[in-house]
């Protein structure tokens, strides 16, 4: 068997980065004697969670510096999970594998101080060995392994320091196989001399892992939010769900990032105090515990709404109606490059009712064609990564 990692975010239970190992263990079944070692940045089983177990950074670095699949501890590549992992912080990996109230607080480190005061701090609470937590040092690029990315975002590589951003893009230069997941990201790298593919989110093939047939009629509005979001809308967002609501027989409000500085749930839980505080009865909070109930629950939506990333791309995966909310970049560049215009996207709290009308309108044929359209590219995508990691 060839030994090839795999690195991304898979050591909290943030729903889109659980699924990324999920699909290339899928994959590696296709190639050719692959076997996948998954790494974060630090040890992890998070398998009763819909996750997999993770070895942490220590054990990669370790593993990078060997003689590729010579040695019996070493690795013939590297894949780049996916996810935003080009501008990715230690100060944000701190705040996403933080426990309440300590999240919040690497967040107001961030807002009061800055967030270089709160990568300094991160780097140091994790240990970092690189300038960032998800992208090797140059230093151990090359050589007798390959590196190799599987639909990453880069579109927030902008928002490094210029000594961190110069450094992911030279690791990135060395790539054999760099595919992005959005037109931004494209752009992003262009900008440093550095070429890409393009390629959907790897979840877009989220079919290939989790097959889940729709029956009809299909089960409410579903809806979805971080802490931050609701800081910011959430006044809007009440008045109008509670507008909303009555067209459907439950208001399912689903938490999906649930580790630290996100906070679905701590948002979601009192929406829904407020929305019975407004007699809204059928408001009710999902207690999905596993990758694989969410990705149930956006299936069986009549529409999807939310600021979640990779609850769009599940529910472009399963062909769900969806609406995204208005304030998130990433989420914005991706639904500008593969949503075909089938999704009301960028939508403010003010405009909802009209989007979710418009959502139910579209064609399930146009949304199933996306789906099947979108799944080929990604696998496709997956599979040439993966081939490219694992070529002697």
């Amino acid at each position: 068997m060839t030994r090839v990692g795999s690195l991304g975010a898979y050591d909290r239970f943030n729903y889109g980065d659980l699924l990324f190992p999920h699909l290339l263990d899928r994959a590696a079944t296709e190639a050719n004697s692959v076997e996948f070692l998954h790494f974060a940045v630090r040890a992890a089983d998070l398998s009763r969670l819909g996750g997999v177990e993770v070895q942490g950074s220590k054990a990669l670095s370790r593993m990078l510096t060997r003689r590729g699949n010579d040695s019996q501890e070493g690795l013939a590549g590297l894949v780049l999970g996916g996810g935003e992992v080009g501008g990715a912080t230690w100060g944000q990996a701190a705040t996403s594998l933080s426990p309440f109230p300590v999240d919040r607080g690497l967040a107001a480190v961030r807002r009061r101080i800055g967030a270089r005061a709160q990568d300094r701090l991160g780097r140091l609470l994790l240990q970092g060995r690189w300038p960032t937590p998800y992208i090797p040092d140059e230093s151990v690029v090359g050589g007798a392994f390959t590196l190799t990315s599987n639909a990453i975002g880069v579109s927030s590589i902008a928002n490094l320091d210029d000594a961190t951003r110069v450094a992911v893009a030279r690791t990135l230069s060395k790539a054999r196989y760099l595919s992005v997941r959005d037109q931004d990201s494209v752009q992003a790298l262009r900008r440093h001399g550095v070429g890409s593919q393009l390629a959907p989110d790897s979840a877009a093939a989220l079919r290939m892992v989790h097959p889940n047939p729709v029956t009809e009629p299909r089960d409410g509005l579903v809806f979805q939010c971080s802490l931050d979001w609701m800081r910011r809308h959430g006044s809007g967002a009440l008045d109008a769900l509670a507008e909303v609501a009555g067209r459907f027989a439950a208001l399912r409000l689903l938490p999906i990032g649930l580790a630290g500085g996100h906070s679905d749930q701590s948002a979601l839980a009192a929406l829904r105090t407020r929305l019975h505080q407004r007699g809204i009865r059928n408001a009710v909070l999902e207690t999905a515990t596993t990758t694989w109930q969410i990705a149930d629950a956006i299936a069986r939506a009549e529409v999807f709404v939310g600021t979640s990333l990779h609850g769009a791309i599940t529910s472009m995966a399963y062909g769900t109606p969806h609406v995204t909310l208005a304030g998130i970049r990433k989420l914005d560049a991706y639904m500008t490059t593969w949503g075909d215009g089938l999704t009301p996207t960028g939508v403010a709290p003010e405009a909802l009712s009209s989007a979710v009308q418009s959502a139910l309108r579209i064609s399930k044929l146009a949304l199933s064609a996306r789906a099947e359209r979108l799944s080929a590219l990604a696998w496709a995508s997956t599979l040439r990564a993966i081939e490219a990691a694992s070529a002697r």
